[in-house]
């Protein structure tokens, strides 16, 4: 009987351990770096319109910010997508201006690619 009793206590013991131990690599886990993120795909642009806005389309990752830089006026405009990833909004530009985009994830953030607005 006393044997039974000293195995049971072992289980438990070892249980414990095995326990502790699965939230101890749990908790290393998490520290781990994340993958990076892919740089958008290029956005349908519409534009630009009579007030000189040009309108950007596109999908990202789901629950990101979107951001659009206009390189020669310094403008910058940004949406965010909700749990869809789809972004549409505007940023003053003109034909021939290069525009950057780019998402962020929290503190990720995608590459950006570099487009011209086409006439």
């Amino acid at each position: 009987m006393a044997r039974g009793v000293l195995l049971c206590w072992q289980m438990t013991v070892l249980g414990r351990r095995g326990f502790i131990l699965g939230l101890g690599l749990l908790g290393v886990a998490c520290l781990s770096p994340t993958l990076p993120l892919p740089p958008p795909s290029r956005p349908t642009v519409e534009g630009p319109n009579q007030q000189g806005l040009v309108t950007l389309e596109g999908d990202v990752e789901g629950g990101s910010t979107v951001f659009a830089a206009n390189m020669r006026s310094g403008e910058i405009r940004g949406q965010f997508t909700g749990s869809d990833g789809h972004y549409r909004f505007e940023i003053p530009a003109e034909i021939g201006d290069e525009l950057e985009l780019w998402y962020q994830v929290g503190t990720t953030s995608s590459p950006s690619i570099v487009f011209t607005i086409p006439k």
